[in-house]
């Protein structure tokens, strides 16, 4: 049941890799036209119009902008799918630690996984942040360098779950497990940084309020459910 955790987190991340991989040119560097695009929220069509036909109207008109950018689609999912299974990992990751071979005692084992957890993803998103900015990622006209960049650690957190599921010993599934969060602490400020960029200026707030619903609901609600029942 343990491993088949881990190959499913590889199932799901693996094509939102390849659909990034894959995204053309055209839609990485968004034009600055189009960046600077206004639109005014919440206006009223008419006075036969109510509040709530209007608001609706707005949230589908939202909606359709923001489908017309698979880039920005691909990003949020990313972001939202590795913080659930950043949260399934915080709880079900100290008793597949304990099971493993040559493992601590359940104390030491718990200590060990609260330990990474609080400090690996800090660490990856400065380290991150630092390769991004050397290669010159975070720069206006780079979206392409800081994309290599996040699919390279991409690449490497999704090994993680082959590779931890083939691994019997404690120390193998521990450093595994170590990698794959500081990996996705190095993705959140690239991922974060692309997606203010990749937007137009009216949708970047919609487009933030919807991805953070999505990863709450996620996070909290769903992969609690999944924990519960897978143990």
């Amino acid at each position: 049941g343990w491993r088949a955790s881990l190959l499913v987190q590889t199932c799901i991340i693996t094509p939102l890799i390849g659909r990034v991989v894959t995204s053309p040119q055209v839609q990485v560097d968004v034009p600055t036209r189009i960046q600077t695009a206004r639109m005014d929220c919440l206006t009223l069509q008419g006075a036969e119009s109510s509040g709530l036909q209007n608001l609706l109207r707005e949230m589908r008109d939202m909606i359709q902008g923001m489908n017309r950018n698979p880039l920005t689609l691909s990003l949020s999912s990313t972001l939202c799918i590795l913080h659930a299974i950043g949260a399934l990992l915080l709880l079900w990751s100290a008793p597949y630690l304990f099971l493993s071979a040559d493992a601590p005692s359940g104390l030491w084992t718990q200590i060990l996984s609260a330990l990474v957890f609080s400090s690996l993803p800090s660490l990856g998103c400065y380290v991150g942040a630092i390769c991004c900015s050397r290669m010159q990622g975070f720069k206006a006209g780079m979206h392409a360098t800081a994309l290599r960049i996040s699919c390279a650690f991409a690449v490497l957190a999704a090994m993680c779950g082959p590779l931890n599921s083939a691994a019997e010993g404690f120390l193998a599934r521990f450093l595994l497990l170590c990698l794959w969060l500081f990996c996705c602490g190095c993705l959140l400020p690239i991922l974060c940084a692309l997606l203010m960029t990749s937007m137009p200026s009216y949708l970047r707030s919609f487009n933030a309020t919807s991805m953070f619903l999505m990863l709450h609901l996620l996070s909290f609600s769903v992969a609690p459910l999944l924990v519960t029942l897978l143990m």
